[in-house]
């Protein structure tokens, strides 16, 4: 029984639900490199933290 905690850190500037995509994602690579994972009696899981300090590339949120 092993735990494994992931971080996925970027200066992209991400909102909830895209910090939220982007950790989904990497919990997906987890699950295809670490075998078992997600078992019932580990405690796998990925953080997703942003500084927010560039905008990406298409972001038309500021377009109005």
């Amino acid at each position: 029984m092993n735990t494994t905690v992931a971080v996925v850190a970027t200066d992209a500037m991400l909102d909830k639900e895209g910090a939220n995509k982007v950790a989904q994602m990497a919990q997906d690579g987890l699950a295809r490199a670490i075998i078992p994972a997600h078992t019932m009696y580990d405690g796998d899981t990925v953080f997703c933290l942003s500084t927010g300090e560039k905008r990406l590339s298409g972001d038309d949120s500021d377009r109005r």
